[in-house]
């Protein structure tokens, strides 16, 4: 296996960028059978009933080996996604993918804190005798200063809003403007040395313990890979696809810059209170933000999978798509009859936060038009149904899509890559075309809201203004009653006229 190199800005020339492109292709061809080798080999080693020592270090070997493999293929084909994106939004969304990856390797393998059932751990519980303890010093310095760098509460909090989106969409808009091409590749050159350092022990180890990695023959999967193809004639969805990232960017940024102003107003001419005032606005523009993100997440992730190469980075990108309806429609409705939440409500009487129920719903329904209210009603049934649909809310996939190992010691990569290479972009594709097709219906009824909440803030504001005029007027009237100077009532009049033309503005 080929070691990806530092991918920074010094090497920016289109030659260069092609050759690190190139070699990531080649990582890939590389890698992929290797790791389906050792699964095989993981699964047969499991399959022998016997405890020793020997066989549990053989497990570990093949553990490391299949984790390294595997992180090391998802970066290659998110870096690869990241270079064949054309605008700087594009970019953005699949650099996001590259924390959560290296934040779940770092999870499974090292552990954050006192994590007894990490990999490396247990590793060196089952063959510490083995190791060489210069190599196990290295690998220990590497990831000590790797984790004081990087791994701190806001990467994951980044993390998080890279998976599950926050309540709070200007958060999301903050991190994605700051995410910087130079930091992100750095960060993941430094990573990818710690892999290759495990790599180097892992062979190593291997060869004196006489275990065969990669000579295991895999089954053929060339039956799912002539199956599993989505056609794109003339590249038509690819062109359009990338035509809508464009377009949904540009009104995320007009949304986010009018959500703005009331904040800079306050600032330049010292008018306080006028961001709380018009909070229940702002509410609802969260809500027509986090829409955007779907949208925009959702082609960036067709984009990705209609312009990969190989099969596997295909199947890897076609996994993002799993992970945003998922993810996406959980922020925006929720899975209320679902197993999982239902342990969810036992543990917590408030449920995870949803903008069609908490802010959209409960307003239109509230509102006195019936067609609004009707429509509404339409609106929350189908969202039930997708709620409903089993091959949307599938947590144990979504699970494995995202994180590495499960909780007593057991991996998902196994599993995972059994569900991956079988995974259909006809099926992908169908979910989010279901929630696709709804969305449009929900920001005209975003609007709506946006409209009542607006008229709700005038009316009391013209209350306020109303009140405020009949004081001022009133107060006018008392000084010119006791003033009999002309001069002085002209003054008074002109200064009160002043004022009630600055409210009326």
């Amino acid at each position: 296996m080929k070691r990806t190199c530092n991918m920074t800005k010094r090497l920016a020339s289109k030659e260069q960028l092609n050759t690190i492109y190139k070699s990531m292709g080649d990582n890939i061809s590389s890698m992929y059978p290797s790791l389906l080798s050792s699964i095989k080999l993981y699964k047969e080693l499991n399959a022998i009933n016997e405890d020793s020592n020997r066989k549990n270090i053989w497990i570990d070997l093949v553990r490391i080996y299949y984790f390294v493999l595997f992180c090391h293929l998802d970066i290659v084909t998110t870096l690869r996604a990241e270079f064949r994106a054309i605008t700087i939004w594009e970019k953005r969304i699949h650099l996001k993918y590259l924390n959560v990856i290296v934040t779940e390797m770092i999870k499974a393998m090292f552990g954050f804190s006192d994590d007894k059932q990490c990999l490396w751990k247990r590793f060196n519980n089952d063959a510490g005798a083995l190791l060489n303890e210069k190599d196990k010093v290295k690998i220990e310095e590497l990831i000590t200063k790797f984790k004081e760098t990087y791994c701190n509460s806001d990467s994951k909090d980044c993390r998080n809003y890279a998976i599950h989106y926050d309540d709070d969409p200007l958060k999301v808009y903050s991190y994605l403007c700051n995410l910087s091409e130079e930091a992100e590749t750095e960060k993941v050159s430094k990573f990818l040395a710690i892999l290759h350092e495990l790599l180097l022990i892992i062979n190593k180890l291997s060869y004196e313990q006489q275990l065969p990695l990669c000579y295991l023959q895999v089954t053929d999967n060339s039956f799912w890979e002539r199956l599993n193809v989505f056609p794109d004639k003339n590249h038509a969805l690819l062109s359009r696809t990338r035509n809508s990232v464009v377009s949904y960017w540009n009104t995320l940024d007009s949304i986010v810059k009018s959500y703005n102003l009331p904040n800079i107003v306050e600032q330049q001419f010292g008018i306080e209170g006028m961001s709380s005032q018009l909070q229940p606005l702002r509410e609802t523009i969260h809500s027509g933000l986090h829409l955007l993100y779907i949208y925009i997440d959702i082609c960036c992730a067709v984009i990705a999978y209609l312009s990969s190469e190989h099969y596997i980075e295909r199947q890897l990108n076609l996994r993002h798509l799993n992970v945003i309806v998922y993810e996406g429609f959980k922020k925006l409705y929720g899975f209320p009859n679902s197993k999982n939440n239902q342990k969810e409500i036992g543990k917590n009487d408030n449920l995870h936060f949803s903008f069609w129920k908490d802010i959209l719903y409960p307003c239109l329904m509230s509102s006195h038009n019936d067609c609004l209210k009707n429509k509404a009603q339409e609106i929350d049934s189908q969202l039930q149904i997708i709620a409903d649909d089993s091959t949307i809310n599938d947590d144990d996939l979504r699970q494995m899509s995202v994180h590495i190992r499960e909780k007593r010691n057991k991996d998902y990569i196994p599993r995972f890559m059994d569900k991956l290479i079988k995974m259909s972009p006809f099926l992908e594709m169908n979910k989010a075309l279901k929630l696709l097709r709804l969305l449009p219906d929900i920001m005209k009824l975003n609007k709506e809201v946006t409209n009542i909440k607006y008229s709700d803030i005038k009316v009391l504001q013209d209350r306020k203004t109303e009140s405020m005029r009949n004081q001022l007027e009133g107060m006018r009237d008392l000084i010119l009653q006791s003033c009999k100077d002309k001069s002085v009532q002209e003054s008074i009049n002109e200064s009160t006229n002043k004022l009630l033309s600055l409210l009326n503005f």
